[in-house]
């Protein structure tokens, strides 16, 4: 590590199975096999005291539990930024479909969405990281681009707009709030209001923008 960072190697990739060393100015990230809240926090910890470091700059989520389902993944990374544990949080070895859910869960439920992912990249591959991953980006950002139009047209938040956006289905009962503090419940709480505005031009545009929704059989027939 000594020589890598004196010839201006400055991030350290490390997993729970891996040893480092200082913490100085150094970028160091760690993987963490498979998903939930526990998992995660216990295996970071145990990263942390190995590592004799009191944070890590950037977490990956390593390839996605299929037992877990993402919100969970994401809720569990929220949970080990705001306890001061890890700066971010990325994926590693996840599909681009995947990425864009745990994106759009953070969201949807004022959580932190991953700010990288780290690919397979290489002569023989080159797809994911050349094609896949700027597509992906570039919808994301034009997705909340667009989708910070219509929240400003309202009068609301990004998060009011995605927390009115569930509750506007007469199919949910309740909505599940992410707020780490009082400021950020009281915004939740006011998504209420902008309830009355989504009207069936809006989420019609809103529809447009996400472009995914679901069509069943009946809607297809008709």
């Amino acid at each position: 590590m000594t020589l890598a960072y004196e010839n201006g190697i400055n991030l350290f990739d490390t997993a729970e199975v891996y040893n480092a060393g200082k913490r100085s100015s150094l970028v160091i990230t760690t993987k963490i096999f498979w998903g939930g809240n526990c998992v995660y926090e216990i295996g970071l910890r145990a990263s942390l005291e190995r590592l004799q470091l009191e944070y890590i700059d950037v977490i990956f989520a390593n390839r996605p539990d299929p037992n877990t389902p993402i919100e969970e993944t994401v809720r569990a990374m929220t949970h080990v930024i705001n306890h001061g544990m890890a700066m971010y949080w990325g994926t590693s070895r996840w599909t681009s479909m995947e990425i864009m859910e745990a994106y759009s869960v953070a969201r949807q439920f004022n959580q932190i969405p991953p700010i990288c992912e780290q690919a397979e990249y290489h002569m023989f591959q080159r797809e994911k990281v050349e094609v896949q991953l700027p597509d992906l980006f570039h919808k994301i950002g034009e997705l909340t681009f667009k989708l910070q139009a219509v929240a400003e047209r309202l009068g609301c938040t990004l998060s009011q707009l995605a927390i009115a956006w569930c509750l506007r289905n007469e199919g949910v009962n309740a909505v599940l709030l992410g707020a780490s503090r009082i400021d950020q419940l009281l915004e939740n709480i006011r998504a209420i209001r902008v309830l009355p505005k989504l009207s069936l031009p809006i989420l019609s545009e809103i529809d447009n923008i996400l472009g995914n929704r679901p069509y069943s059989k009946k809607d297809l027939r008709s």
